[in-house]
């Protein structure tokens, strides 16, 4: 019988990958170059994407779809990496890039937006120096902060709108802190610490001084220690769900005082 010639066995690196491992597509679609490292790389959370003057060298499966990829091999097929992020900040990446590649400086967390194919994303990048076959290349960290810029977003929205209510607004935390005011609430208290100071004033030290400038009205503070009416004043209030209160000020003006608990305190 003929004998049959042996099949020569293909080197690791040019195997095709195995479908459902990821790690075994990232290494042969990287050059078989991201074994050695990893242990550390999947040890980073998030996306993880490795490039020398923005061509890639590395991705992980979450780097890839962070940035609209569906798989890493799809996002290694890329020439430039540069040109997935808008030309408005293009040449902040490569100032960036060169720093770290030539320099060594870790980049601090830079949060930027990107229109990927599933939509608009905001990303946080960091990045940092990598020994990577070659020479040294730039390890990127990814993480979708997408939610967190959205919320952000409302609660500005929310206190430009509060800040510009006719009405003075005032809120403590649980610790009855101050925790926001708006523009109305200072015009009529001035005494009180600036908007941009307040935040955190103990609501003590708000009546104190109130007390102070002479506009509590109260007919039993004129008969009372000074510090034993605040402290009863302070007991009353935290222990009213809702108060409403209408207040005269020596010179004349009427206020109607509404105050309610929230139920988180």
């Amino acid at each position: 019988m003929p004998r049959m010639p042996v099949r020569p066995s293909m080197p690791e690196h040019t195997r095709p990958p195995t479908p459902d491992s990821a790690l075994s597509a990232e290494d042969y679609s990287a050059g078989g170059h991201a074994a050695p490292h990893a242990a550390i790389l999947n040890a980073i959370p998030g996306g993880v994407l490795i490039h020398r003057q923005f061509s890639p060298l590395y991705a992980n499966t979450a780097a890839a779809r962070l940035l609209g990829f569906t798989t890493p091999t799809e996002l290694l097929a890329q020439t430039n990496l540069l040109d997935l992020f808008p030309p408005a900040l293009q040449a902040a990446r490569l100032q960036r890039a060169d720093a770290v590649l030539h320099e060594g400086v870790v980049q601090p967390p830079d949060i930027i937006p990107l229109a990927t194919r599933s939509g608009l994303r905001w990303l946080e990048i960091s990045e940092s120096r990598f020994d990577w076959p070659g020479g040294p290349a730039v390890l990127v960290t990814l993480q979708d902060v997408s939610q967190q810029v959205q919320t952000q977003h409302s609660e500005t929205l929310l206190r430009e709108a509060i800040n510009e209510l006719s009405d003075s607004f005032i809120l403590y935390d649980a610790d009855d802190r101050v925790v926001l005011t708006n523009r109305r609430f200072h015009q009529i208290f001035p005494f009180l610490p600036a908007q941009d100071k307040i935040k955190g004033t103990a609501m003590a030290e708000m009546v104190r001084r109130s007390v102070a400038n002479n506009v509590v009205t109260d007919p039993t503070l004129q008969n009372s220690d000074k510090e034993q009416w605040i402290h009863q004043f302070l007991a009353r209030r935290r222990s009213q769900a809702l108060h409403l209160e209408e207040d005269q000020w020596p010179d004349g003006r009427w206020d109607l005082v509404r105050e309610q608990r929230l139920a988180t305190g």
